[in-house]
């Protein structure tokens, strides 16, 4: 089957034999599945996507436990709309709300319906994000090769990425973000170009930055479907890069088409809207991929810079049909119910690095309200008397600062006393939720590999009386001594993790401990 029951057959074309992708790379391997997507020629009315879509976003449907997003979906889904009553709560959230229509990409009744279910499970699941319009169009392109539920895995994955910075960047997830991805289109184009052959007339303009700072809907509301889908395809591997791309080599194919060099929006989206009259889509994409696009650090630099721009002249925070949500700051869950990060007064990690390591949370305990349990400079260091204070909470978050002024840790999902029930040898317990993070020098989360049939596999958590150990096989993943002075840091099965310092063996400065309580 071509398309899912969610879209109007009859506005798209006729149906194609669908056939699975052939030689698809393991999604694993970036350099791979982007070559692999950029030279695929799929087109709208072939079902391939259903297959290839899930394959790049790891959504795996053996059995549930495979993909925790979809057993979570479900579970909010029945709790938020058959315990509550659908009608009374089926809206668009408004961390979405924008000028983006739901029925654009020929959605039926049905599909709309998804959406807006897909959409609103999603900000429950993350309370984090206070302004994200681009998930509108990426879930309701999803709905057309996917059910409710892998759209809402599909989320939680560019979600997710988008949070961890050994990926390119996927989703702006606040005002300023978002603001910030508009405005960085402008200085790209100029600096792509600097001998003034394609876009010298951009400086010209009266207020270029606003005229060209609804670039990212020439993508999603102007581009026609068929074009929009190939993008897609490399989006879904490679990040926002691949936009940034589109819309340069959109300006220069204006520019050499136009016959009066003008550069206004109204040109552009009338230009994009009969693409298809002066090129095909192979030809388009081909241009996408010749342009000299620029690179990660640039395009890095060029929003950091525009976060700054959006910062002051909007003193960080984004009003909302009244609502006031704010950006980077506390994590709010709405009105009368929110977490609040600032009360947790560590020594080792700022608020920016405590918000990010809340991003990598399960939903279910990003929720939670934290409070600080063990403190190094307070409470000593002593293995013992940290299993004293920590052994009954669950879950944990153990946050470790190296001599070297590397930060690193783990989420532990369990408690700890269940440790006892392995006095003699090394026994591990715990579950799949557990992981290991680091945030600084780099940030990254590395999640269990999901290999059940290999033991070494699923060894989350050791608590013995010498040695607290997260991860095994092999080696371990962190482990600390009973001193707390000393550990060790290798790459492990359970969690396929680097080694999380520069050297295996590391001297610690300091520990903490974070609770995780359900007020």
């Amino acid at each position: 089957m071509a398309y899912s029951q969610y879209v109007n057959v009859d506005d798209l074309p006729r149906p194609e034999a669908t056939s699975l992708p052939t030689d698809l790379p393991p999604n694993s391997d970036l350099n791979k599945m982007k070559k692999y997507v950029r030279n695929g020629k799929w087109t709208l009315a072939q079902g391939t996507r259903r297959h290839l879509w899930k394959h790049i976003l790891n959504i795996s449907y053996a059995k549930v436990s495979d993909c925790p997003a979809i057993e979570t979906f479900r579970a909010q889904k029945a709790a938020f709309f058959e315990e509550q009553g659908q009608e009374r709560n089926l809206r668009v959230p408004k961390m979405v709300q924008g000028d983006f229509p739901l029925s654009i990409y020929h959605l039926n009744k049905e599909g709309v319906t998804s959406l807006q279910v897909v959409l609103t499970v999603i900000s429950f699941t993350y309370p984090q994000i206070s302004y994200c319009p681009l998930l509108a169009p990426i879930a309701s392109l999803c709905l057309h090769w996917m059910t409710e539920e892998e759209t809402y895995a599909a989320l939680c994955d560019l979600i997710l990425k988008e949070f961890n910075e050994a990926y390119m960047m996927y989703l702006p997830t606040n005002t300023v973000s978002y603001t910030a991805l508009c405005n960085s289109l402008l200085p790209l184009a100029i600096a792509s170009d600097p001998h003034g052959k394609s876009f010298n007339n951009m400086r010209n303009l009266v207020n270029p930055r606003e005229q060209l700072s609804q670039w990212i809907w020439w993508i999603f509301r102007d581009l026609p479907l068929s074009y929009l889908v190939r993008i897609m395809d490399c989006y879904l591997v490679e990040g926002l890069k691949v936009f940034y791309r589109v819309a340069l080599t959109i300006l220069q194919l204006h520019k050499k088409q136009s016959n009066n060099n003008a550069l206004e929006e109204d040109a552009i989206r009338n230009f994009i809207k009969n693409l298809s009259s002066s090129t095909t889509e192979e030809k388009f994409i081909k241009s996408v991929y010749k342009l000299k696009a620029p690179t990660r650090d640039e395009i890095t630099k060029a929003v950091e810079h525009a976060k700054e721009l959006a910062r002051t002249s909007s003193n960080g925070s984004h009003e909302n049909g009244g609502h006031h949500q704010s950006v980077d700051t506390g994590v709010s869950m709405g009105p009368g119910n929110s977490i609040v990060l600032e009360t947790i007064k560590s020594n080792i990690i700022d608020q920016e690095q405590l918000h990010k390591l809340w991003l990598w949370l399960p939903p279910k305990s990003s929720v939670f309200q934290p409070t600080l349990l063990y403190q190094t400079h307070l409470d000593g260091f002593n293995l013992s008397q940290l299993y004293r204070k920590i052994e009954s909470h669950q879950p944990v978050i153990l946050i470790i600062n190296t001599l070297n002024k590397e930060v690193f840790g783990a989420y532990i999902s369990v408690m700890l006393k269940e440790r006892h029930k392995y006095d003699k040898g090394m026994g591990f317990f715990g579950d799949g939720q557990t992981f290991l993070f680091s945030l600084s020098p780099r940030t990254a989360k590395y999640s269990w590999t999901n290999r059940p049939q290999d033991h070494g596999s699923s060894l989350f958590v050791s608590a013995q009386n010498e040695r607290l150990v997260v991860g095994g096989g092999n080696h371990e993943g962190v482990a600390i001594d009973w001193a707390m002075d000393k550990g060790v840091s290798r790459t492990c099965t359970t969690f396929n993790n680097p080694p999380l310092c520069s050297t295996p063996d590391f001297s610690i400065c300091n520990v903490e401990v974070i609770g995780l309580r359900d007020d």
